[in-house]
């Protein structure tokens, strides 16, 4: 069957901002696509700009060559016009046509006798004022015969019609468009969820799974970023069973014949080496405890955001003299942590760290919420009962340290993994929302049968702050950090609307942090 996909990344569209995300993700889409047996082109502006003829041509060439299947990538700047959505190519503010008309576009492509379409596009879809007036044009040509069946059309837009595809710019490090990021991570097998099984136990990516999977994970992920806006994608898979595979997971012993240093490696061109996932030279073991539970366990993890504020440890305020947001709260203060006991209702306590910055965290009734200050700047957060047993305070910030690691995204280490199994291989955190994060990586590692209490339980663990998350993600995406979502979860309107005056002074932390600046709001909030 010929296949071929076409891998569009343009980083200068006219005068607006750049974009280096969208070469690195052709790049990276371009590899994925070679490595997949596709005849796989990559056009970008790096060396020229990029033109509605060239891009006509190549699609041209494409189907004179009659592929069974046809990938198109984009990633770069995009807008809506009077009549629809275009993409934006490098010299559209001088040239008018310099746009790729997707209305146009899409109806010529469902007349070309191609048995598969697949159209993935990372670019805004907002309105740019500047270029109400483009036209733009198609980049299929006219079909010389109308097939007797239309293509199967997989169409995975980063975002609805009206609004902004997010690009990350973390300091000193690659950036990277969120919708790329995880449509890559999926392709390239480094999510379970975004996969379903075959008869004999294979696990593939389907059209199916990766648009469900990619209409429940992009508004998370997005609604975590700094500054952020949750992002919705515009999926429409219907690529049929059983000819509807994007990729498939590899076998258990390619995984173990691929652990060498190269794992995980990239290429001259950017693309990320699906050479299996790393285990740290342990014996990789599948179980099925939570893999094909409902719900998956990742829909429970809404406290935790990766970055972690660097916290100095030499003095923290006196929490009798600084008020509390919301609820009777009582508590006190140590050198290295703060305890709260919450009583009446579930409330939300404001505590000032010694960084000056304000954390903020739900207190519940009959638990008791601990928080702890390391000497390294680490924060950790759990809620026990009043008569369970505490994890030591050092046990507390380094584990939970590497559990946000891995909710992050990036896989732990064979030495970090044995670090955990010490302490929590037959006993799980006491915080819940720790536990669900816990059982979640190990699962993704293909290890979940190592935590002996994960392994035996047919049931997910449970509690009364897991049910909180669960019904929480039911409702709302969280805004900056999930925390601040669970904050959201009070029956209070009027405080939720004073609170979310405040979303703009979020800080990326592990937890809901304000920054320090932020005092006064915060106090004007609490006088009413």
């Amino acid at each position: 069957m010929k296949r071929i996909a076409i891998a569009i990344g343009i980083e200068r569209a006219g005068h607006l901002i750049r974009l280096p995300a969208a070469v690195l993700g052709a790049k990276a889409f371009h590899g994925w696509a070679s490595k997949q047996g596709y005849e796989s082109i990559l056009i970008t502006d790096e060396v020229a700009p990029v033109t509605l003829n060239l891009l006509f041509r190549t699609v041209s060439e494409a189907l004179e060559a009659e592929p069974e299947r046809l990938l198109i990538f984009f990633s770069g700047h995009g807008t809506a016009t009077a009549t629809g959505d275009v993409w934006l190519l490098s010299d559209w503010n001088m040239n008018g046509n310099e746009a790729v008309d997707l209305r146009l576009t899409f109806n010529h492509a469902r007349r070309h006798p191609v048995g598969q379409i697949a159209i993935l596009a990372d670019a805004c879809r907002s309105v740019l004022p500047e270029a109400a007036f483009i036209g733009g044009g198609t980049i299929f040509p006219f079909a010389t015969r109308e097939p007797e069946n239309q293509p199967q059309w997989d169409q995975f837009l980063a975002t609805r019609l009206g609004h902004i595809a997010q690009e990350y710019r973390p300091a000193n490090q690659e950036h990277f468009g969120m919708f790329t990021k995880l449509l890559m991570a999926a392709l390239m097998c480094e999510e379970l969820e975004a996969t379903e099984r075959r008869e004999g136990s294979e696990r593939v990516v389907t059209s199916p799974a990766l648009g469900s999977w990619l209409n429940l994970r992009l508004p998370f992920e997005t609604g975590k970023l700094p500054g952020g806006l949750t992002q919705y994608p515009d999926v429409l898979a219907s690529w049929r069973p059983l000819d509807n595979v994007y990729a498939t997971w590899p076998s258990e012993l390619e995984v173990l014949e691929n652990r060498g240093p190269n794992a995980g490696q990239r290429d001259a061109s950017g693309a990320t080496l699906v050479t299996g996932r790393k285990t740290g030279g342990e014996r990789v073991r599948r179980s099925p405890t939570l893999t094909d539970r409902t719900p998956t366990i990742y829909r429970r993890l809404l406290n935790v955001r990766a970055e972690i504020p660097n916290v100095e440890h030499d003095r923290i305020e006196d929490l009798s003299a600084k008020p509390h947001v919301y609820g009777a709260v009582k508590g006190y203060v140590e050198r290295s942590h703060a305890v709260l006991n919450g009583s009446g209702t579930q409330g939300v306590a404001a505590v000032q760290l010694p960084n000056r910055s304000w954390l903020l965290c739900n207190v519940y009734p009959n638990l008791i919420t601990r928080l702890f200050y390391q000497d390294d700047g680490n924060v950790a957060l759990c809620h026990y009962s009043a008569d369970g047993q505490l994890t030591s305070r050092l046990s507390w910030s380094t584990y939970c340290t590497l559990i946000a690691k891995a909710w992050n995204g990036d896989r732990l280490s064979g030495e970090e993994v044995a670090e955990i199994l010490k302490v929590f291989a037959y006993v799980p955190p006491e915080d819940p929302a720790l536990t669900a994060i816990l059982g979640y990586h190990f699962d993704r590692l293909n290890r979940a049968s190592e935590l002996d209490w994960l392994a035996n339980d047919t049931t997910a663990p449970d509690s009364r702050l897991i049910n909180s998350l669960s019904l929480e993600s039911q409702k709302r995406v969280p805004f900056l950090t999930p925390n601040w979502g669970l904050i959201q979860h009070s029956t209070d309107v009027l405080l939720l609307a004073r609170l979310s005056k405040l979303r703009e002074g979020l800080v990326p932390s592990l937890w809901t942090t304000l920054k320090p600046e932020y005092e006064t709001s915060l106090q004007n909030l609490i006088d009413g």
